[in-house]
């Protein structure tokens, strides 16, 4: 699922991309970053039940299930082979702090959202006017003529590579944020991969 929403995210929203998004290109980009940001944090979370399971089955009644995590303090001073992983992981400290402001968001407050397009003062005027003609086309059976002003309201402006939870809050920029993020998460995965597959000395 993660890596479908990213491929639709960095297909549709391409580096090079000036034009505004249409109304179905922006609710889809705007699903996609959700689906990315809400399967992040339990990928990681599935990585951590993967070690215990896999290498210390007994971990799983000595700790809170909250704190089977790789990022635990609590965590980290119980699995045993977590030493083995240390230094892999903890590259990853700063990062993991600094997406869970981009993933909690998703989780317990309000989605993620991407603007369809970046206008000037003008062209929100003129946005303002064909909005305003679009909602007095829907209450009449002018369905065809409503379907050529919403054309002309997602053709105003330009692309605007960000995303944001909340208004008052920064803009993130899909890049270089998106790619970095998922590319922490394949060096965390590859990390977890070799830990699994090493064999146990007592086997």
């Amino acid at each position: 699922m993660m890596l479908d929403a990213y491929r639709e995210i960095t297909n549709i929203a391409h580096v090079e991309r000036a034009a505004p998004l249409s109304h179905d290109e922006q609710q889809s980009l705007s699903k996609d970053i959700n689906v990315l940001y809400m399967n992040l944090r339990g990928l990681l979370d599935n990585f951590a039940w993967c070690l215990v399971y896999e290498k210390q089955p007994s971990l799983e009644e000595d700790l809170h299930r909250n704190n089977i995590d790789l990022f635990s303090k609590e965590f980290r001073k119980k699995f045993i082979a977590f030493s083995e992983i240390a230094p892999a992981i903890a590259e990853h400290d700063t990062w993991n702090k600094a997406v869970k402001e981009r993933r909690d968001p998703v989780a317990h407050r309000i989605p993620l959202y991407l603007p369809h397009t970046l206008v000037t003062a003008e062209e929100a005027m003129h946005y303002g006017r064909l909005e305003a003609e679009y909602i007095k086309t829907l209450s009449s059976p002018q369905l065809e003529q409503s379907s050529a002003t919403l054309e002309q309201m997602h053709r105003i402006g330009k692309f605007h590579p960000y995303f944001l939870h909340h208004p008052d809050e920064p803009h993130i920029a899909i890049y270089p944020t998106i790619p970095d993020d998922m590319a922490h998460v394949i060096r965390i995965a590859n990390t977890v991969e070799k830990a699994l597959l090493k064999v146990n000395p007592a086997s």
